[in-house]
């Protein structure tokens, strides 16, 4: 009797302990759903996310090099409930879910706005035009090239702004660098924009709108940037009028003399040939002039693609150039001045013989090149 009782209240004792026991597996397993469902739905990945809410949610910190999930503030308190029953209930899990609930908090932190780091954007006016002439002072090192490279404009420019026969420039002085290509001019009393204009080879419209003029109508002393402009030979910087004979025919030359002048400094050509001439006779005109462009067949495509203008039109101070004859080599020459019937004067050397200037009239001076 007393063992039947004995097994009876076992047997009972074994059902309330079964009955305990899957009572708390359906709690656990209830919370761990939902704790599944919280994290689930409340956290996304970064790619995701950037495909939901890519315009609204952008990480703050976009210098680090592994950057946090986009996360708003709902998903960082689902993430932080997830984390508190998992704390409560002693899953497993727990730690791991209170770590990510701390990330995606932390992300959330980092993603407010600091309202320290906001800048406003500046935004142009665009009724306020740029200044077409720029007053730079000259630095230690600068040189005319260098300071047309730093404002994206030819040497050429710099140096006719300026008033410069070479590249030199005095440390502290100011330097006008045009804020394009052209030519610098100063209104004359009486002048008319359009003429001036077209004098230099510029556009009247596009001089009125660079400079910022109602009009046409500019007041004497005003200076101004002709874009595009081309600065006349014997306005350049460094001109001299040249002085030479003009023989009578274009068969005929001035006294033949043996040229024993220095060559000028950059001058690469060789000796006593017509390219070593030009090059000298180019830099006393106070001239451009490359110095690495060959023999004199090849100098015309060499300047065009430098950037000088070259056409059939003679000009003081122009090279002549001609492609054939002298064995394949051509030859150069320099302008010395233009006659009121076309003709040219050239001045030269190796026309007549070696290291020998002379000079000629050429008659048909449309049938050569000019580089100017």
């Amino acid at each position: 009797m007393i063992s039947k009782l004995f097994t009876h209240r076992g047997a009972k004792k074994s059902r309330s302990r079964s009955r305990r026991t899957t009572t708390s597996f359906a709690i656990y397993g209830g919370l761990l759903v939902i704790l599944i469902v919280l994290v689930s739905t409340g956290y996304r990945t970064p790619d995701t996310d950037a495909q939901v809410n890519n315009a609204t949610n952008q990480s703050a910190d976009v210098s680090s090099t592994s950057a946090l999930p986009v996360v708003t503030p709902g998903e960082a308190q689902s993430a932080n409930l997830a984390s508190v029953v998992a704390v409560a209930t002693n899953l497993s899990a727990a730690d791991s879910v209170a770590n990510k609930s701390v990330s995606m908090s932390a992300s959330v932190a980092l993603d407010q706005p600091d309202a320290t780091s906001v800048s406003k954007p500046q935004i142009a006016d665009p009724t306020v035009s740029p200044e077409p002439l720029i007053a730079y002072t000259v630095q230690e090192g600068d040189t005319a090239a260098t300071i047309a490279s730093k404002f994206n404009v030819s040497d050429q420019t710099v140096r006719w702004a300026n008033n410069l026969a070479s590249d030199s420039v005095t440390v502290g002085s100011t330097v006008t660098v045009p804020v394009v290509d052209g030519v610098v001019y100063t209104v004359k009393d009486g002048e008319n924009l359009n003429d001036v204009a077209t004098r230099y080879k510029s556009d009247v419209d596009s001089t009125v709108a660079l400079n910022n003029l109602t009009g046409q109508d500019v007041a004497a002393g005003t200076r101004i940037l002709l874009p595009g402009g081309v600065l006349p030979t014997n306005e350049r910087p460094g001109y001299s009028a040249p002085s030479v004979s003009r023989p009578s025919s274009s068969s005929s030359s001035s006294t033949q003399v043996l040229y024993a002048a220095a060559g000028a400094s950059g001058n690469r050509y060789s000796y006593g040939y017509c390219t070593w001439y030009a090059y000298n006779r180019r830099v006393a005109l106070g001239l451009p002039v490359g110095s690495n462009w060959g023999n004199a067949s090849t100098w015309a495509a060499y300047a065009r693609g430098a950037g000088y203008q070259v056409d059939h039109t003679p000009s003081v101070g122009a090279i002549f150039q001609t492609t054939g004859g002298w064995g394949g080599y051509g030859h150069v020459a320099i302008v010395e001045a233009v006659n009121p019937d076309g003709s040219i004067v050239v001045s030269e050397m190796n026309y007549v013989g070696w290291n020998r200037q002379s000079s000629r009239v050429v008659t048909n001076p449309s049938a050569y090149n000019f580089i100017h």
